[in-house]
């Protein structure tokens, strides 16, 4: 069967930085489906289009434009099309894609990632166009989807499949997670137009320190249960690749596409410890950069693992400890980190001159000033050498959403599919939305001209190279905080 894999176009608020990364989880089910012997096809539609660029409801879409895609679609005629949607903030430009796909031809249609699989009834109540949904991990799913459809046998044993059948939505039973994730084929990065995102180079850490950059992943999900993250919900346990094939990967990536850096995108990459260990042995050799911009955990680090990933050339951590309040962070937030143990590593990380980088979380319900104010003084002790503050956000999938919805915490306006972390979207009785909103732009814009003024040959002796090469990008993070 021939099958078309799409990602949307991306919309970003005006000013942000236009990230370009791999979708990593559509090129994992593009490989598998290859390895099955099916003719596959990948359009990023993002990528392709990257370039073109229009403003809709005070917001920026970058993407191909309908008529180029659709010509392309057209141009291919699949017998089956995949649309990647990870996120709840791409849902609109994936009703958008069905759309553009209907006005062609009435091809069979679906969708997987986080958001379709969390909120499969409104999904496909809200796409008339969408024939499936891929749930959880979608590699084995969609290929029994293809099998099923080219031998027209029925859907309904397909694990993690849901689907409408006469006039009625069907939930299949889940699919258990793969456990081993080496026999998992490696991403069909030859699908994609690799060349234009190391061109772009614009990854998850927009300030990447090489210029031949690529992002890979060690593990699925996360040991950790936090209240505002899905990724429990989505993944439901962490697994990981062994080293050798982590390993293996790398030296592909080195091999096929020059790399220089590698940015790792797991929700963990050291949770657990002795294989994290293992592969920074052996990353030593392979004479390139790398770092973790989704973090890693705290409490899965010791001195011989950050001695490790100094060696094997890590230039930045990301820490996201959330609250600078131990009680609110431990027990409402279900991070298990103690201060005196945060304080700890980040000296441990200052200590091997590791760049680091800070999460924090302001605006939960019930939230005090005098804890928000904790949160900015904490950061500010730990004195990272830069730090995102955002306002805690009811993502679909969380315990958080669950609690503001019981409790009726969620402001009037709020809508999952356009949410975003600088605005406030929960009802706190300590403090109005429009104060948080404000505090949170005071955090960020007071906390990074620190990191410039404070010690200006510390900064540029850590970030003079990525200056040299983005200066543009530099400079949009100063003004958007002046």
């Amino acid at each position: 069967m021939k099958i078309l894999l799409l990602f949307p176009p991306i919309t970003v608020n005006i000013g942000s930085v236009k990230k370009c990364n791999l979708p990593i989880g559509l090129a994992y089910v593009a490989a598998y489906l290859e390895k099955q012997g099916h003719d596959v096809h990948v359009i990023d539609i993002s990528v392709e289009g990257y370039e073109t660029e229009y403003i809709v409801d005070g917001k920026l879409t970058f993407g191909l434009t309908e008529e180029e895609a659709k010509r392309r679609i057209k141009e291919i005629d699949p017998e089956l099309i995949g649309i990647s949607c990870s996120f709840s903030s791409q849902f609109d430009n994936a009703v958008k894609l069905c759309k553009w796909i209907e006005d062609i031809k009435n091809y069979p249609i679906m969708i997987g990632g986080q958001h379709p699989t969390l909120d499969v009834i409104n999904t496909l109540n809200t796409l008339s166009e969408l024939d499936y949904i891929i749930m959880g991990e979608g590699e084995i799913t969609a290929n029994e989807l293809v099998v099923a459809l080219s031998e027209k046998k029925p859907l309904d044993k397909i694990d993690g499949l849901a689907f409408r059948k006469d006039g009625r939505i069907i939930i299949n039973q889940p699919r258990k997670p793969i456990e081993n994730l080496d026999e998992i084929p490696l991403p069909a990065r030859h699908l994609f137009n690799m060349e234009k995102y190391i061109r772009i180079n614009k990854p998850f850490n927009h300030f990447p320190k090489k210029s031949r950059v690529l992002l890979m992943i060690t593990s699925r999900g996360c040991p950790g249960k936090c209240n505002f993250c899905s990724s429990p919900t989505f993944w439901k346990f962490a697994r990981y690749r062994s080293p050798n094939d982590v390993i293996k990967e790398m030296r592909f990536l080195i091999e096929e596409y020059g790399a220089e850096e590698i940015q790792i995108e797991d929700d963990n990459m050291t949770g657990w410890g002795d294989r994290a260990k293992e592969i920074f042995r052996q990353m030593k050799s392979l004479g390139i950069v790398w770092c973790a911009p989704n973090g890693v955990r705290i409490n899965s680090i010791d001195e011989e693992m950050m001695q490790l990933m100094k060696d094997s050339g890590c230039y930045r951590l990301t820490y996201a400890i959330e609250s600078g309040n131990e009680q609110l962070r431990t027990g409402y937030i279900k991070k298990p980190y103690k201060n005196k143990d945060i304080k700890m590593i980040v000296n441990l990380t200052k200590k091997y001159d590791i760049g680091l980088h800070t999460y924090w979380i302001i605006g939960f319900p019930n939230e005090t000033r005098q804890q928000i104010q904790e949160t900015y003084n904490f950061a500010k002790e730990l004195n990272s050498d830069s730090a995102s503050f955002c306002l805690a956000t009811p993502m679909i999938g969380t315990q958080l959403l669950k609690t503001c919805k019981e409790q009726d915490l969620l402001n009037g306006s709020f809508d999952v599919r356009n949410a975003n972390y600088l605005q406030s979207n929960i009802i706190n009785p300590n403090i109005k939305s429009e104060e948080l909103e404000a505090l949170v732009y005071k955090f960020n814009s007071s906390y990074n001209k620190r990191l410039l003024l404070r010690n200006p040959i510390k900064f540029f002796k850590k970030y003079g190279e990525t200056i040299l090469k983005n200066p543009k990008g530099l400079l949009s993070i100063f003004k958007k905080f002046a």
